[in-house]
């Protein structure tokens, strides 16, 4: 179920809604649209969702479980690369350093 964007920098994903639509829908229920490490744990951990799709943190982030299980913050996307036919922007980011764990 993707949520409402979140709309300001930072802000967190509008748990109410998926409140909203658990009690609509009693089936296996996967969260989407601006989660991150802890609102992503959060939401899990609430019942209002069973697991979280990290969509465009994977993109920038192909190690995205180790950086999460690590504590490491996730890279940066370049959202001008995503769309555009061509390997740039999917297959070329680096993984974490590994001197940074």
């Amino acid at each position: 179920m993707r949520g409402p964007s979140p709309s300001a920098p930072g802000a967190r994903p509008d748990f109410d809604a998926f409140a909203r639509y658990r009690k609509l829908f009693n089936g296996p229920l996967i969260a989407n649209n601006g989660f991150g490490r802890e609102s992503g744990n959060a939401i899990v951990e609430a019942g209002l969702a069973d697991a979280v799709s990290f969509a465009r943190l994977f993109i920038a982030n192909p190690d995205l479980v180790s950086r999460f299980a690590l504590g490491l913050e996730p890279a940066a996307g370049d959202g001008s690369t995503h769309y555009t036919g061509g390997a740039r922007g999917y297959v070329d980011y680096p993984i974490w350093p590994a001197g940074s764990a």
